[in-house]
């Protein structure tokens, strides 16, 4: 029968190893699941934990990859995060264009004078979801504080629009919206030059990466909260 000082020597391993708490929630699972088969086939609870380890070592070697952590980062959490990027790029890129498209469509729709407006719309938006964002993970935050490892992998992923307000230099430079107004009739008159082909082109970049940093963080919250209440059983286990 594995004992709570043997349980807590398998959480204090997944810690050590920087993993996400969710993602070390369900690992310690199948840890221990691991441990208490063998030992129950006759091993010592150390044969049993150095065997289920060795079976874990490519997934919890760590390396360095700055695309994924400003720190070392377990294969495993690099694997989570690639495969949660690509799904959610996948679903939120055409969703990004669409809302980018629409974007474009009402600019070119209204009369010059109303550029600003439009503009300084789009900005409220943009601090009005962020002020909510912050709002409604203020209590998430506070949990964050009791915690040396990160609460949950969609964790950055939630809080992307946070980190969207480095566009918001170009957002609110309203010179640049009213350029791209102006494109309108370079493209309707086919005389759309390269400079204007320029500006076109660095504005959908720029403006596709807002709205996609967007729609990712809507689609990651609710993920991110229900994965803190499912890993509340094994917060409370590593507060004792």
């Amino acid at each position: 029968m594995i004992t709570t000082e043997q349980e807590n020597l398998i959480r204090r391993y997944l810690l050590d190893k920087k993993l996400t708490l969710d993602v070390a929630a369900e690992i310690y699972d199948h840890m221990l699941t691991q441990v208490t088969v063998r030992m129950s086939e006759g091993e010592s609870f150390e044969v049993a934990w150095q065997r289920t380890k060795t079976s874990w070592y490519n997934e919890m070697k760590t390396i360095y990859d700055v695309w994924y952590s400003f720190d070392d980062i377990t294969l495993l959490m690099k694997k989570i995060k690639q495969r949660y990027l690509r799904s959610s790029f996948t679903k939120a890129f055409p969703i990004a264009l669409l809302i980018w498209g629409i974007h474009v469509a009402l600019l070119w729709s209204i009369p010059r004078e109303w550029v600003e407006w439009l503009q300084l719309t789009i900005c409220a938006i943009y601090f009005v979801s962020l002020g909510y964002c912050v709002y409604r993970s203020r209590d998430l935050f506070k949990l964050q504080r009791k915690y040396t490892n990160r609460l949950s992998v969609y964790q950055e992923f939630a809080m992307l629009p946070i980190l969207t307000g480095g566009f918001i230099g170009w957002i609110g430079n309203v010179n640049v919206w009213n350029r791209l107004y102006d494109i309108k009739y370079s493209l309707f008159t086919s005389s759309f030059g390269w400079k204007d082909l320029f500006i076109f082109s660095g504005t959908i970049i720029v403006m596709v990466l807002f709205y996609l940093c967007m729609v990712i963080s809507a689609m990651t919250i609710r993920k991110y909260r229900d994965s803190i209440i499912q890993i509340k059983p094994f917060l409370q286990k590593i507060q004792k």
